[in-house]
């Protein structure tokens, strides 16, 4: 029979107070609860003597006692129970979270006794959780606020005691711990900080069964590819570039050059039903290098369908649940689809000549989330590398520890003055992120551009980073929105071709910049050309993007005609 949320948080308070019992520097629990009736005080209010003692949460002895309830059979079937892999159980994600979030951002102690009181007393179990474990609107539980805002040590104790105990491990929207709040605190004590990371690492050890087994955060259960995948079979909706990752998930077709040990129907004359799992392990890998790839379709028309069939099979795996969990599947699975399609038929596969088989080294600009280099990382694993940028933390990104021709840079600005030199150092290098590496070689491999999205000048610079260098030879560019007017278009030295766009009607706006971002880059080649070949540009509206803005612009570099 599981434990309850009470029962755990009681076991918690009597493991502290029994260990404490044998310990005389460390305060009882009842002291404990004493304390949060009195005003506490910042924690690098007081000045240090050197014969301090080290400030810590509980005792030694305590601290092991409450690891080991941690990892104890009653609370790992608490909190391995459905309440805690949804995160909370009845969380409040209004703008001050419930009133022990207020009251901690207020630092009134009579409203913070009362809620913790309230926790250890409550009969319902639901309700007791809500109090100590829910999260406001960033997503922060009422300890990592407690953190965050400096309360000492007694404080903390006092809410694990109450029941935070079952959110050490939480995850907030900055994808922070409660360990990861304290760091970033210079007023937290490192015996505070240990205490911390020593429960929070025994309690993700004990809830392993719903945490991912890569970066070991809560799965959640809803699944927004399974649902958007369910609603295509289902309801009929079709997307040209979505559908090519649809397929049965139970049974594959193969020609009858693939005997099956066991196959699901007899073979007829155009081969058999074969179990997925068998059908993978028995065909050929995908293509190592674009030739492979294309004397494998000329040969066999359907592997690139079975390509795409392992992809899609891998986006299903629990290491890419943070892809999982996308609001807007369709929408994002579009416009990352669309950009890859455009690489590969008009820059990267179909369109480009193969010089022998250099191996592709593509960069997706501002890529958020990273989702169009997880996709591209899956659909051409072996003869791709990617390098994702991005201004948002590294640990914001889908699933970057999935996969390894993947690497995501975050906090990086692309306009940065460096930025181009590291680049080149990525492409014309071994493919790993060396900041400090320099190359002015013309790259080996082949270089490209991808931006999905590019807001506003940001498009602009992805161009002129294009034009810039040898290393990338093919840049597939989707803008988004326009730049400020005030600051771009209306400024004294703004050109007859920059005006253009905002006299343009509101609904042809967006046009009118694709096509000012499409002078923009072939006047600018055409200054710096310097013998370098011609540039062959497409601009073109891609209709299976489902969002408005959907021009798409691809450039590639031709080579120069031997004289």
């Amino acid at each position: 029979m599981h434990a309850s949320c009470l029962e755990v948080s009681a076991l918690v308070t009597d493991a502290a107070a029994a260990a404490a019992d044998d310990d005389s520097t460390a305060p009882s629990a009842a002291n404990a609860r004493i304390h949060v009736r009195k005003k506490h005080k910042p924690v690098g209010g007081s000045v240090k003597h050197p014969n301090q003692p080290k400030r810590t949460i509980y005792s030694p002895a305590a601290l092991q006692a409450t690891i080991a309830l941690i990892h104890s059979t009653h609370a790992q079937q608490a909190l391995a129970s459905p309440s805690y892999s949804r995160g909370t159980g009845k969380s409040n994600h209004t703008k001050g979270g419930n009133d022990l979030h207020r009251a901690l951002m207020k630092h009134d102690h009579d409203a913070i006794t009362k809620c913790l009181q309230a926790a250890r007393t409550c009969d319902d179990v639901n309700e007791a959780w809500s109090i100590v474990n829910a999260l406001n609107r960033s997503g922060c539980t009422p300890l990592q606020v407690a953190i965050s805002q400096s309360y000492d040590e007694n404080m903390l104790k006092d809410i694990l005691e109450a029941g935070g105990i079952h959110s050490i491990a939480a995850v907030s929207s900055m994808r922070w711990m409660a360990t990861d709040y304290a760091k970033d605190n210079p007023r937290v004590p490192q015996g505070v900080v240990d205490d911390l990371q020593a429960l929070q690492d025994a309690m993700v050890q004990a809830t392993m069964t719903v945490r991912c087994a890569c970066c070991r955060n809560v799965v959640k259960p809803a699944n927004s590819f399974e649902m958007w995948i369910r609603a295509i079979k289902s309801d009929g909706e079709s997307n040209r570039l979505c559908d090519a990752l649809m397929c049965d998930t139970e049974t594959i077709h193969l020609p009858r050059c693939y005997p099956c040990a066991s196959p699901t129907t007899t073979p007829d004359s155009d081969g058999a039903i074969w179990p997925m799992e068998e059908a993978l392990a028995a065909l050929p890998p995908p293509a190592e290098s674009e030739s492979d790839a294309r004397r494998r379709t000329a040969a066999c028309p359907w592997l690139p369908r079975v390509d795409a069939l392992r992809a899609c099979r891998r986006l299903r795996s629990q290491c890419y649940h943070a892809f999982h969990e996308t609001t807007k599947m369709r929408k994002e699975m579009s416009e990352s689809l669309a950009v890859i399609e455009a690489w590969a038929m008009h820059g990267g596969g179909g369109g480009a000549a193969v010089e022998g088989d250099r191996k592709w080294r593509i960069v997706d600009l501002c890529s958020g989330r990273g989702l169009t280099a997880s996709l591209l990382g899956v659909l051409r694993p072996r003869d791709v590398r990617l390098l994702a940028v991005d201004l948002l933390p590294e640990r914001f990104v889908f699933t970057h520890h999935a996969y390894d021709n993947v690497t995501y840079r975050g906090e990086t600005n692309i306009n940065d003055d460096d930025f181009l030199h590291q680049l080149e150092s990525w492409i014309c290098g071994d493919g790993e992120d060396n900041r400090n590496k320099r190359s002015g070689n013309k790259s080996p491999r082949r270089g490209a551009f991808l931006g999905m999205h590019l807001c506003g000048e940001l498009s602009v610079r992805a161009i002129d980073l294009f034009v810039a260098t040898d290393a990338v030879e093919t840049l597939v560019l989707c803008p988004c929105c326009l730049p400020p007017k005030e600051a771009y278009f209306n400024s004294a030295s703004a050109t007859h071709e920059q005006r253009r766009v905002f006299e343009a009607a509101p609904e042809s706006r967006y046009r009118a910049w694709a096509d000012y971002l499409s002078y923009w880059l072939q006047t600018s080649w055409s200054r710096r050309k310097d013998g370098r070949g011609d540039l062959d540009v497409k601009v073109y509206v891609e209709e299976a993007i489902t969002s408005a803005r959907n021009v798409v612009l691809v450039a590639h570099k031709k080579s120069p005609e031997p004289m």
